[in-house]
């Protein structure tokens, strides 16, 4: 039957060009890979589409710029800053920023293992959880976690539990 013989492969390729069409036309984000790294912080608030939280005060004894930044994509939007120990050279703070006003989103970054302190701690006017623990070779980590808006916040380090604490309290808006 040649109504069938053609009308068959029209339907289809008009099915397939639309769906192309759609794909072409799916937001750029959701095309990118999932993690990416970046060089510069500005790059990475570009390839992210947000402006970072990050602190007025940074203790001179970390390396500035970061020595890793990553953004993932899945499954919320999330930033990671690591910075260096000026003198060991070796990492020793790290920032996570989350967008989501899930509550699951807290999970993405795990708390520190052999956890010895977990309570609740006032950052500025926000309300956040101090957590102390170990590090996998027994140094004691410092976290803090807080969420501001959208914005959910962890911030560690190996170093100075005082100074983390004034960094998180110059993150907040």
């Amino acid at each position: 039957n040649l109504l069938s013989t053609v009308v068959a492969p029209l339907v289809l390729f008009g099915i397939l060009a639309a769906g192309l069409s759609l794909l072409n036309a799916m937001p750029a984000q959701i095309q990118q890979p999932a993690v990416q790294r970046f060089d510069s912080i500005e790059a990475a608030q570009r390839g992210a589409g947000i402006k970072l939280t990050l602190p007025a005060y940074f203790p001179d004894y970390f390396s500035w710029p970061p020595s890793a930044i990553e953004v993932n994509r899945r499954p919320y939007l999330t930033v990671y800053l690591a910075f260096r120990a000026r003198a060991s050279g070796s990492e020793a703070l790290w920032s996570y920023e989350t967008i989501s006003r899930e509550p699951q989103a807290d999970n993405l970054v795990p708390l520190p293992q052999h956890i010895t302190q977990m309570k609740t701690f006032p950052i500025k006017h926000l309300q956040g959880t101090l957590v102390i623990g170990l590090t996998s070779t027994g140094e004691t980590l410092y976290q803090l976690r807080w969420t501001d808006g959208e914005r959910r916040h962890v911030v560690s380090t190996t170093y100075s539990l005082d100074e983390l604490i004034r960094m998180a309290g110059s993150m907040v808006r």
